[in-house]
């Protein structure tokens, strides 16, 4: 009788090599190269490329056709687009599969050579080795082995059997998982990386002392979303999508109480800004806090950061007037944007304009160049009798320029009271603890990789036939074999000396 061959035979026996080889290439060395080699691509186009708020530069440089297909493909906010999620996605399938690659080989390395059937030490070829007959039965002898080898390995493994005994000793065990614990911490932080991108926010917010401003944040709407890429000849391109980022706002809002700034003594720098706030929630206060420069305040997720300040308005401002046909000076404290009478001269005035950092952009023409309280500049209106007569800018820091056309009108400049407003960074970042147990994983990691060798140690005792007991020492060290050695050999003394020579 003889046997057909069965034809799907060759096809079964294929699939597992064609599965171990695409699991191979996955965990591959080639794979982690060109996904580094992209991901460095990647990141020259973000450097490159304006994003974010300088994106509307493309359309300066290239046009706004190059600006809509950048916006559709992602370009302008590369870091967050779908494809640099992939690709951070294949790198952590990239480290599973080298993890799961080498899973087996280290677990052999680290238990095979406890799997000792008590006739002869199963250890390594590269191990050290050293044997002694000594007069003292085997368990003296292992006693007298125990005290010897608990100098080096405090914890002992042994194992009997009828006639041989085994003591076994290891020291830094997690050495042997040191690259797999590095890439467990990579795993995290690209996890962190990926939930940033879906789920974290990074959006800024001004808030004037006595008003209140709810706070932005984006929100991952889910679903299946088609665009399309306008190409040349009138053809397009779809483009499909799973998700798409919408704006919303934090369930909270913030109040801003006052702001403050403290400045060197020496120097214009501030040494402190700081924003006292209330958070408020449905309207109703919740709590107080202020928000300093590296002491951001923590809320429902969100860090509230202090990114800077700056002036808007005013309160009030002070200065002394000189009106024609009038000898005294007028001291006079003019709230902002307010029609005031000057004590029953006829004259009214109105504070109309301010700038905390005015600039001459020409003759009699002054600009803001920010809003720093470096060089604050009122704009005055005048009437007398309900008919204007003249307005004029007054600059605090050069009081002998006067701009006003009324022969006698003259003013000097005392204070300015400005509204602070400040700048709150709101960052939602869900990935933070994964981030920082994953930087902790990869410097655990690296410290055992290089500071820690695992080492160990076995001792055989087995009877003569004549009495008396035979002592074998081994010992395996899988990097530092020259420290080791030293190791090796002072047990090698100390057990001489132990059983006697």
């Amino acid at each position: 009788m003889t046997n057909t061959p069965d034809a799907s035979a060759p096809f079964e026996s294929a699939r597992p090599h064609i599965t171990d080889r695409f699991l191979r290439a996955l965990g591959g060395f080639k794979l982690t190269l060109s996904l580094f080699a992209v991901l460095g691509l990647f990141s020259a186009v973000g450097t490159f490329v304006p994003q974010g708020e300088d994106a509307p530069k493309i359309i300066q440089l290239y046009g706004q056709g190059a600006f809509d297909a950048a916006v559709k493909l992602g370009i302008v906010d590369v870091y967050r687009s779908w494809w640099f999620i992939m690709v951070l996605a294949l790198m952590a399938l990239n480290l599973i599969m080298v993890t799961w690659v080498r899973i087996p080989h280290v677990w052999r390395i680290s238990r095979e050579t406890d799997a000792v059937l008590l006739k002869d030490p199963l250890v390594p070829k590269t191990s050290f080795t050293q044997s002694w007959e000594t007069p003292y039965s085997p368990l003296e002898s292992l006693d007298r082995a125990r005290k010897v080898l608990q100098t080096q390995f405090p914890r002992l493994a042994q194992q009997d059997g009828p006639a041989k005994r085994l003591l076994v000793g290891e020291k830094h065990f997690i050495s042997l998982w040191a690259a797999h614990i590095v890439h467990l911490g990579l795993l995290l932080c690209l996890l962190a990386g990926v939930l940033k991108i879906l789920f974290g926010s990074n959006e800024y917010v001004a808030i004037k002392e006595g008003e209140r401003a709810s706070i932005k944040v984006e929100q991952v709407r889910w679903g299946f979303f088609v665009d399309k890429l306008a190409l040349p000849g009138g053809l397009s391109l779809p483009l499909p999508y799973i998700y798409k980022r919408v704006p919303g706002k934090a369930d909270f809002e913030v109040s801003l109480d006052k702001f403050d700034v403290q400045y060197y003594p020496d120097t214009s720098a501030p040494s402190l800004f700081r924003s006292d706030v209330v958070i408020l929630r449905d309207g109703k206060p919740e709590r107080k806090a202020s928000i300093l420069v590296n002491e951001p305040l923590s809320q429902d997720g969100i860090m509230l950061y202090q990114s800077s300040y700056g002036y808007d308005g005013l309160y009030s401002a002070h200065f002394e007037v000189s009106l024609p046909g009038e000898k005294d000076r007028l001291d006079v404290r003019a709230p902002y944007q307010q029609k005031i009478d000057l004590l029953g001269t006829g004259w009214q005035l109105e504070v109309t304009d301010f700038y905390p950092d005015a600039e001459m952009a020409g003759p009699g023409k002054l600009v803001n160049g920010s809003s720093d309280l470096r060089n604050p500049a009122i704009h005055v209106r005048f009437w007398r009798n309900g008919v204007e007569k003249t307005h004029t800018w007054y600059v605090y820091s050069a009081p002998d320029i006067q701009m006003a056309k009324v022969k006698g009108l003259k003013l000097v400049g005392k204070t300015v009271d400005p509204i602070a407003f400040t700048v709150l960074q709101a960052n939602a970042d869900p990935g933070i603890y994964f981030a920082l147990l994953g930087a902790l994983l990869v410097v655990l990691g690296v410290f055992s990789a290089f500071y820690l060798f695992y080492r160990k140690a076995w001792v055989l005792v087995e009877p003569l036939d004549g009495g008396g007991s035979r002592v074998t020492l081994a010992g395996f060290v899988r990097r530092n074999k020259i420290g080791f050695r030293r190791v090796f050999e002072r047990l090698g003394n100390d057990m001489e000396k132990a059983l006697g020579e």
